[in-house]
């Protein structure tokens, strides 16, 4: 497995351990042709990625911090030629549930684009990423149960007026609270139309 050239980011390393803390990331960027495409990506807790305003995932996958799991997507057919924009709504829990272990907030991100020339483009988390707080997605919510995380309650009247700066840069990839980064082997959900069938 490569090393990630990406580091782990936030809007500040001063509210990493906010409570249902929700943020967007932002970043454009200009290739010539696209040949190959993927794109390694985690978060604590959560995240929603989106290539060209086309919703491509959420993640990650639940696992330890001490072997923390990332999901590898192929992103070639949402790419194009000429200006190209990468979102991620991130989401920190900031308390436990029985599925994950939150140790902080932080988002890894690195595309890896093969042009049809062979040249190779990298598009990796750092300080030339933009965030904003996302002041919709209500932080101050109880937990759905016990078990689960906070409840998401969007107000839509606040998606406005995002205040956008550049990332803050928290850790290298492999320095941070979340060891022994692997790729995640389970498949992804196809969010594809499935219709109830009959029992007899």
């Amino acid at each position: 497995m490569n090393k990630f050239k990406a580091k782990w980011i936030w809007t500040s390393k001063e509210n990493c351990q906010a409570y249902n803390h929700t943020v967007i990331a932002l970043r454009e960027f200009k290739i010539k042709s696209v040949s190959d495409a993927t794109i390694r990506i985690t978060a604590d807790s959560f995240y929603r990625l989106f290539i060209n305003e086309k919703w491509i995932k959420d993640g990650p996958a639940r696992s330890w911090p001490e072997h923390y799991y990332f999901d590898e997507i192929d992103i070639t057919t949402y790419l194009r030629p000429g200006v190209n924009t990468v979102k991620v709504i991130a989401r920190y829990y900031g308390t436990g549930d029985f599925h994950r272990v939150p140790r902080q907030a932080g988002l890894l991100a690195e595309l890896t684009i093969t042009q049809q020339d062979g040249k190779r483009v990298i598009i990796a988390t750092d300080d030339k990423w933009e965030m904003a707080l996302a002041n919709a997605w209500r932080p101050n919510t109880p937990k759905i149960s016990i078990q689960m995380e906070p409840a998401e309650f969007y107000d839509a009247r606040l998606e406005n007026g995002l205040s956008f700066r550049n990332a803050s840069v928290l850790y290298e990839a492999e320095n941070g609270p979340w060891k022994n980064l692997s790729k995640c082997e389970v498949a992804a959900m196809s969010r594809k139309a499935k219709y109830p069938v009959a029992f007899c």
